[in-house]
């Protein structure tokens, strides 16, 4: 999960205009895989985006994704720009600015460390000089600066770059959404690279969060992610993103 910030209310002045689009649009960050991740042709893909596809079929209407950073996509939801995001944590600051579903899911975080790191096995094992790695603008942020020195902490914009500062030991550890940490340990495939080093902790749900003005969307999706739950289609969807194999 995302498990990003609303931090709406200094933003959400940059953002003008209304929404133009009759489909719906729902905004997913092909910077967090596995929720979102562009392939090699340049097509988004991930969680997020099939959870679109089977709401889009169940409600019997359009579903337009489109790429953009969280922060932007949840300002711009609140102003009209977008119509949903999906997989944000559910927060009381969001409850008063938008209309928020049923969970799709829930995901905790995890630590994560170099393989070849032997002196850190555990989160007993990290040190005051070592350096943990985390994403800007998500919940993350508050659970790292309980949990470690604000000089341990080194601020990311991109999951990417942040593991790969992981792999050539520029950092020691990352805080992370668990699935997170699974999906890069699984692109690894037969030269993992990454051991998870913690229990997943801080668990919560995953909702999709739609603008507060399109209620009968609103409706429609927890219609839909009701039926989806009980047939097991939205179960298999998350084993298909999320479950190490």
């Amino acid at each position: 999960m995302k498990r990003r910030y609303f931090a709406i209310s200094t933003a959400l002045a940059i953002v003008l205009g209304t929404n133009c689009y009759a489909k719906i649009v729902a905004s997913v960050d092909p910077a967090y895989p596995p929720f979102a991740l562009y392939t090699k042709e340049k097509k988004i893909e991930g969680f997020d985006v099939d959870l679109m596809k089977l709401l889009e079929q169940e409600i019997g209407e359009e579903i337009e994704i489109v790429g953009q950073d969280y922060t932007a996509a949840l300002v711009g939801l609140v102003a009209g720009k977008v119509d949903v995001v999906s997989s944000v944590t559910p927060t009381d600051v969001k409850k008063n600015k938008v209309l928020l579903t049923q969970p799709v899911m829930e995901c905790g975080l995890s630590l994560s460390a170099n393989k070849d790191n032997n002196e850190i096995n555990s989160e007993s094992d990290i040190k005051p000089s070592h350096k943990v790695g985390v994403i800007m603008g998500t919940t993350s942020v508050d659970v790292a600066v309980e949990r470690f020195k604000k000089e341990q902490l080194v601020y990311f914009e991109d999951a990417s770059i942040m593991y790969e500062s992981l792999l050539h030991n520029k950092i020691d550890v990352v805080i992370n959404d668990s699935v997170v940490n699974n999906y890069y340990i699984l692109q690894q495939k037969d030269n993992v690279k990454i051991k998870i080093i913690s229990p997943e902790f801080d668990v919560t749900p995953g909702v999709i969060a739609v603008n507060k003005k399109k209620k009968s969307v609103h409706e429609r999706f927890e219609a839909a992610i009701a039926k989806l739950e009980k047939s097991g289609e939205l179960e298999d969807l998350r084993k298909k993103w999320f479950k190490l194999k």
